[in-house]
């Protein structure tokens, strides 16, 4: 029995006791969808007549919320608000827009995933390979002043509707965040920093001008992502981000990828083979990286002839090898 399911039962049937009035004629839809690396989650789709959008949340982090022992009715408001918030965030969206390649395309960004952990996902939706990865696209629609950033994923039927090509999608994509202020290269120590005082405290890399403080580069981790810390690892794919990492690092760099959210540079000068940066990084994902954000279980480093990164051969396992 899934009991995430039979908990999500009890949520549709009990959330109009914790939604406003204005929400009465809201209807409720559980699904199990198909998310990164093959994890089917269940969630709530919610329907509201007045709306265009129809929000799915997920419901396992709100069951291991009561499993942890928080009240039900509290987890139920918890529910209830975000829906909320979700359906504001939303009324910005016109449905009729989203048929409009012109109007979306301004955000399309790339996402990186792993291509055999997800190649039923994959079937539906246009992509391009890199490596043992995948690029896919997904319009993210802008911030509506909440936190709350409504997506969706192009899947091959948008693409044939809107007469656009792959290379069409990609050549978008990386168009749009390649200079995009919010890419971030901060030192791993800066970034363990900002979980305690909630703000990064140094410089943020990929502003740096060639040739700046490159000594100090020599030593240490640094972290490769977004502000937003959301599929942060897409940015390997955006060769104008890459060939400024390569500037920063003229001595060669390995890439451990972290997780589908952010990826960590590692300047090869610090002297730790290959092979025993894929065992961590293997061990990392079976222990602390859950399946859903998992990217790769080996080790990249960048190709400047092919503007593209490229699996170290040291760090994978020879039965990857031979997938």
């Amino acid at each position: 029995m899934n009991t995430v399911k039979v908990f999500a039962e009890g949520v549709a049937k009990q959330i109009h006791d914790y939604l406003p009035a204005e929400y009465g004629n809201v209807r409720c839809k559980i699904q199990e969808n198909l998310k990164n690396n093959g994890v089917r989650l269940v969630g709530i789709e919610f329907h509201n007549p007045d709306s265009t959008v129809s929000p799915v949340l997920y419901m396992e982090s709100y069951y291991e919320d009561i499993k942890q022992g928080k009240e039900v009715g509290i987890v139920m408001q918890d529910i209830a608000n975000s829906y909320i918030q979700h359906e504001r965030s939303s009324r910005a969206i016109d449905e009729h827009s989203l048929m409009d390649y012109e109007y979306v395309r301004q955000w399309i960004e790339p996402v990186l995933l792993n291509t055999v952990d997800n190649r039923e996902m994959l079937a539906q939706m246009p992509h391009r390979k890199m490596a043992d990865l995948s690029i896919f696209y997904s319009v993210v629609f802008p911030d509506q002043g909440d936190d709350m950033r409504a997506s969706m994923k192009i899947k091959n039927g948008h693409m044939a509707y809107w007469g656009v090509s792959e290379q069409d999608l990609y050549t978008q994509a990386i168009s749009n965040i390649e200079s995009r202020e919010t890419n971030t290269l901060f030192p791993m120590d800066s970034v363990l920093a900002a979980m305690l005082t909630g703000r990064e405290n140094g410089q943020n890399l990929l502003k740096a001008t060639p040739g700046e403080n490159m000594q100090s580069l020599m030593g240490g981790m640094y972290v490769l992502t977004n502000e937003q810390k959301t599929y942060g690892a897409s940015l390997l794919a955006v060769p104008g981000i890459m060939g400024k990492v390569d500037q920063l690092f003229p001595e060669g760099y390995y890439i451990l990828p972290s997780s589908i959210h952010e990826t960590i540079i590692l300047p090869k000068p610090c002297g730790v083979p290959a092979k025993e940066l894929g065992e961590m990084v293997r061990d990392i994902n079976r222990t602390r990286v859950n399946r859903e954000e998992r990217l790769s279980d080996c080790v990249y480093e960048y190709d400047k002839e092919k503007s593209a990164i490229r699996q170290v051969p040291e760090s994978v396992r020879r039965r990857e090898m031979e997938r």
